[in-house]
């Protein structure tokens, strides 16, 4: 029988997989919206609306006259860019994931992660993981959402599971 003492007991042994010498590791979710605003640094074209290679007084960072923008890359407007740091379990295997009833195509070049449900606002935000690869064999880690947080757990939603894709 599964009682609320049992329940208590499955939530501590997945919350220990989280702390930071244990099986989670250290992931960057980054957030860029649609928005963008006008570059502080140089003059705005008006008739193409994008730099015009001419520094603007003032700017942070001066630029010889007809060179790209330093801040903008020449294209005008900068996007508005939020990043976070959390502690996620990332599962490379295919045949490891949980509830992999997902409508995939092809799971190669996917992951999915896990994790705490306090994340799910950060996770719903983001459009790319990077995941830290350091202390592993994947060399490359940088990931878009492929799906949207599912809300999993044992009796109760305390964690969710995203599904991402190679970049």
């Amino acid at each position: 029988m599964i009682n609320s003492s049992f329940k208590k007991l499955f939530k501590t042994q997945i919350d220990t997989f989280f702390g930071s010498d244990s099986l989670s590791l250290p992931c960057k979710l980054v957030s860029a919206d649609n928005k963008h605003t006008e570059c502080s640094n140089c003059q705005i074209d008006p008739m193409s609306g994008r730099s015009s290679g001419r520094y603007k007084v003032g700017g942070p960072f001066s630029f010889p006259y007809g060179q790209l923008c330093p801040i903008c890359n020449g294209i005008g407007y900068i996007h508005s860019i939020h990043e976070t740091s959390t502690r996620m379990l990332v599962i490379y295997d295919y045949k490891k994931w949980i509830n992999f009833n997902q409508n995939l195509n092809s799971a190669d070049g996917m992951l999915q992660t896990i994790s705490k449900i306090e994340d799910n606002s950060k996770i719903q935000s983001a459009n790319t993981l990077i995941v830290d690869s350091s202390g592993t064999y994947n060399y490359q880690n940088e990931y878009v959402k492929d799906s949207d947080p599912q809300p999993v757990g044992f009796g109760s939603n305390d964690y969710v599971y995203t599904f991402w894709k190679l970049k």
